[in-house]
């Protein structure tokens, strides 16, 4: 299961809270909140602290946005050292 928490929205930006499994029906419920909420912000910041997985759709998902328009934040080494593995940038 895949919880998504607004932390702060301005007219410029939005960050998302992420937790739990971003995998399998998941990844298309996010893809569709990151299309909506790119429409009302130019850029959207995931805070992916609370993931605890993260499959080869969601890991696709990801690297299909650009990274101008979606930034990627998390300290969990597991996840960083993922995203990072596959070309990401993670702040």
């Amino acid at each position: 299961m895949l919880r998504i928490d607004v932390v702060r929205k301005t007219s410029d930006q939005a960050i998302l809270k992420i937790a739990g499994r971003l995998a399998d029906a998941e990844v298309a419920f996010l893809d569709e909140e990151l299309t909506h909420w790119l429409a009302r912000a130019g850029l959207v910041i995931l805070d992916l602290n609370g993931v605890t997985f993260i499959d080869e759709q969601g890991l696709a998902m990801l690297k299909r946005r650009p990274q101008a328009d979606v930034q990627l934040r998390s300290e969990s080494r597991f996840i960083r050292t993922l995203l990072e593995a596959h070309g990401l940038q993670v702040s």
